[in-house]
């Protein structure tokens, strides 16, 4: 094989892409309010309000619910970061797609609770709830010991419920659906965006290339503030409410 057959790996990507670095930086870290805010509201507090009333019950199940999906957002945040940081431009995404599914599912959990603190009964969101917590589509096994039987909640429903607050949710959750999916074109302007292609010498894949990672970037950014934001609404409505 000879060496023009052989793709030599360039560094330009490094110098192109670090602009987006201190955007990461500023949100690699939780918020103080949010960290704050976590500490003071331990899931554990919420374990015995079953017993107060049905309504306390629910809410607290919700809050649990919220504070785990929150926990693996916060757990993600390293990951896409390095993945950028290393020129994984293409799985990053994926991942970011997850994360604002996670973010999408915290929104959702807020809707709850919000719906539940206007209403004297909690009927017709318990089944909202049963699905959000035990639902499941494959066998997966419940922690006493039986097989999921509830449906689970659709992710569209967590993205629709973030564009009820966020116009263009849905937007932007197609758009990380498309770039995480089987498609040529957008696939390969985030595969040459880093090594060993690095195709940044090409002055239009330059000015659509950096398009994309910003509205990446954009849309990651705005998903760790919204998840933020609806922690802190979350624990001040059930602290309200139980």
């Amino acid at each position: 094989m000879t060496d023009e057959w052989i793709i030599k790996p360039k560094e330009s990507w490094r110098e192109e892409t670090k602009i987006y670095h201190s955007r990461f930086e500023e949100i690699s870290t939780i918020s103080t309010d949010a960290a704050e805010a976590i500490k003071s509201n331990f899931p554990g507090k919420y374990w015995g309000m079953s017993d107060k009333n049905e309504k306390a019950s629910v809410v607290s199940r919700i809050v649990i619910y919220a504070v785990n999906g929150f926990s693996y957002s916060l757990g993600l945040r390293p990951i896409i970061e390095q993945q950028f940081k290393q020129g994984q431009f293409m799985i990053v995404p994926l991942s970011t797609r997850f994360f604002f599914e996670m973010c999408g599912s915290i929104n959702y959990a807020k809707s709850l609770i919000s719906k539940i603190s206007n209403k004297e009964s909690v009927e017709s969101e318990l089944n909202k709830v049963n699905k959000l917590l035990t639902g499941a589509k494959s066998e997966v096994m419940l922690p006493w010991g039986e097989l999921a039987t509830e449906s689970s909640i659709n992710v569209m429903d967590f993205v629709r419920s973030l564009e009820n607050e966020h116009s263009g949710a849905v937007e932007s959750y197609g758009f990380l659906c498309e770039a995480s999916h089987p498609n040529f074109v957008q696939n390969s302007y985030f595969q040459m965006a880093g090594p060993p292609v690095s195709n940044w010498d090409n002055k239009e894949f330059k000015k659509h290339g950096h398009i994309l990672l910003n509205k990446t970037v954009s849309i990651y950014e705005q998903a760790v503030h919204n998840s933020e934001n609806d922690i802190l609404s979350i624990f001040k409505m059930s602290n309200e409410l139980v």
